[in-house]
């Protein structure tokens, strides 16, 4: 069982988010991530980072957070998603998703790959930005929907031994996604460092991490970048060298400090 503490989530309204403190802040970003938990007390604020998005083209990213917000809120849910360039979540998430904005008449989601692309074709506000969908699957491969396509990326398997608890491992894959994504990477890096940032978090108790991030950070899993090659069905797999995430190091601190993997809009490479 888990007992959580919504924290700030629960009192953030939207004059505090536009005051001149908080949003040159949001200015500043890059990129605006919300999670679905945000829906329940804080919908404006989520409504106006959206709007502030698609006005200045920046990437907006919306997690789905758990089944059940889809179907408390399923129009917030909708117009979220109006906004947003990116979607993020699990597979439970995304069967609930699909469920409850009514996209499979059925009622019944079977097919990962057809719920990913009934969530990409959406509606969308900001048309310069295609919406790319990205879902985890627990050990099962990573679907990511880019350019009219689903890629599935391998997960490396980890030592039963070594997981201590999977809390948070979810928001740390995101949180690693987009430390390089915020840099301009390609998405094959970007899974790469949400799959390291999730083992990271599984190896600790509760949405902690460790007292510091040392370099076995990047060398624990010698690095694999998976790619696509002009065959969907074809993977080749390229060495990474542990000295190319280094200069991740910092964004990735921030993003795992005090248990929080949310990117920090002050988490930005110039």
């Amino acid at each position: 069982s888990m007992v959580t503490q919504l924290g700030a989530s629960r009192n953030l309204t939207l004059n505090f988010l536009v005051s001149a403190p908080i949003w040159r802040h949001v200015e500043q970003a890059r990129i605006l991530y919300v999670t679905g938990f945000l829906l329940n007390d804080s919908k404006d604020c989520v409504m106006k980072l959206g709007e502030h998005a698609a006005k200045e083209n920046k990437r907006f990213v919306f997690n789905l957070s758990a089944p059940y917000i889809s179907k408390v809120f399923p129009e917030e849910c909708r117009r979220t998603i109006e906004f947003s360039d990116i979607v993020t979540g699990n597979s439970d998430e995304v069967r609930a998703l699909v469920r409850n904005l009514g996209l499979e008449p059925s009622g019944e989601v079977s097919d990962l790959h057809s719920a990913i692309r009934q969530i990409a074709a959406l509606p969308k506000v900001n048309k310069k930005r295609e919406r790319m969908v990205v879902i985890t699957q627990g050990p099962k491969d990573i679907l990511v929907f880019e350019q009219g396509r689903v890629r599935e990326f391998p997960v490396r398997e980890m030592p039963v031994s070594e997981i201590v608890d999977t809390t948070g491992a979810g928001d740390a894959f995101v949180g690693g996604f987009l430390s390089e994504l915020v840099q301009g990477k390609e998405v094959e890096w970007c899974v790469e460092r949400g799959i390291q940032a999730a083992h990271l978090i599984m190896r600790q108790l509760g949405c902690t991490r460790p007292s510091a991030l040392t370099s076995s950070f990047e060398e624990d899993l010698v690095k694999e970048k998976i790619s696509h090659s002009s065959s969907e069905d074809d993977l080749v797999k390229e060495k990474i060298s542990p000295d190319s995430f280094t200069d991740s190091n910092i964004i990735q601190e921030n993003i795992c400090r005090n248990g929080k993997k949310q990117l920090n809009a002050e988490s930005k490479v110039e």
